[in-house]
């Protein structure tokens, strides 16, 4: 009979441990959502924002980013919608260093916030946690400030600290941010290849659903994906003519990405010697803007023209020929705007 007690103690114990490692994973453990507003005094774009969508993975955590810009220029640096994944065996709570970020009073929080009323500040980010508390979500507001990058000793405050080292963590997980895209932007070729992150966290985006994490920004996150959807007309680069006679294995020139910047439009020409066996012996004068002669020298000097007859006197001196081109944008840019 003295047996029976401990029979039952330890029947209760074994109830106990497996319920425990049955329970469900807290609110927090399961996954937050956080938006990054960058802004900067030099562009265009003046502006960048991040989505990360962490959630929580059979071994560790997996964190998708969304980095939307807005357009620097209509012709050559449109709207445009990045996005890359990756997981880590962290597990949620990890990445938020087992702080409870329900806890935290909002007025601790407004209190970080009214730093930017007493300081100048020419860049820094506007961050949003959004994070599920009691059933709810809550959306913890945090602003970093220029000093909080740049300062030895720029007395951070708590949480605007905590939230600049998750955004560390998180931004070290899925490669370059956007503190390492170059000041200015140039054209780019190509189009944007099609996103990889599924339909359904696609369809989110561009339903506006992440557009709270941005209050008062000057765009919204929605409207900045569906403009990435449209390819702005690309510019053309045609052989007008090339006479006496026309090659036979060449390659047009592309369009310099200065005389995008610059919105530069030509029709140079150029007048090559071509020898016997129809290849280009030397450049002999260029006519037009000095923004494409580079680039037209560069093309035509591997151009293949039909060899002469082999009763033709040409090979001294060789034929000339002359070439012109047409460089087009086909679009015209609206007066950018910060």
């Amino acid at each position: 009979m003295r047996a029976l007690p401990l029979i039952l103690l330890s029947a209760l114990s074994l109830l106990a441990t497996g319920a425990a490692a049955q329970q469900p994973p807290s609110e927090e453990d399961s996954g937050f959502v956080l938006g990054v507003n960058t802004y900067f005094d030099v562009g265009p774009p003046f502006d960048y924002y991040e989505i990360f969508i962490v959630t929580a993975a059979k071994t560790g955590s997996k964190v998708e980013k969304f980095t939307l810009t807005p357009q620097a220029n209509k012709c050559w640096a449109p709207e445009k919608t990045e996005f890359v994944e990756n997981t880590t065996p962290l597990p949620v709570k990890d990445l938020l260093a087992d702080e409870d970020r329900c806890k935290i009073s909002d007025k601790a929080l407004k209190k970080e916030q009214k730093r930017k009323a007493k300081e100048g500040n020419f860049s820094g980010a506007h961050i949003a946690l959004q994070i599920t508390c009691g059933g709810t979500t809550r959306t913890i507001q945090t602003r970093v400030l220029e000093r909080d990058w740049f300062l030895a000793h720029p007395g951070t405050p708590q949480n605007t600290s905590w939230t600049m080292e998750l955004l560390s963590k998180l931004r070290d997980l899925t490669g370059p941010s956007v503190m390492e895209k170059p000041m200015f932007t140039m054209p780019e070729r190509g189009s944007a290849a099609p996103l990889s992150a599924d339909p359904a966290t696609v369809e989110y985006l561009r339903s506006g659903k992440y557009d709270s994490l941005f209050p008062g920004a000057d765009h919204k996150a929605s409207e900045i994906y569906a403009a990435s959807l449209i390819l702005p007309p690309q510019p053309t680069v045609k052989l007008l003519s090339s006479t006496p006679v026309e090659p036979i294995h060449f390659t047009l020139p592309g369009y310099p990405p200065l005389a995008r910047v610059t919105s530069q439009e030509a029709e140079p020409s150029v007048v090559l010697r071509v020898d016997a066996e129809g290849n280009v012996a030397s450049i002999d004068l260029y006519s037009g803007q000095r923004f494409f002669e580079g680039i037209v020298r560069d093309a035509v000097r591997d151009w293949k023209f039909p060899a002469a007859p082999p009763t033709a006197d040409v090979v001294d001196p060789p034929r000339e020929v002359t070439v012109k081109f047409s460089f087009r944008l086909n679009c015209k840019a609206d007066e950018q705007k910060r």
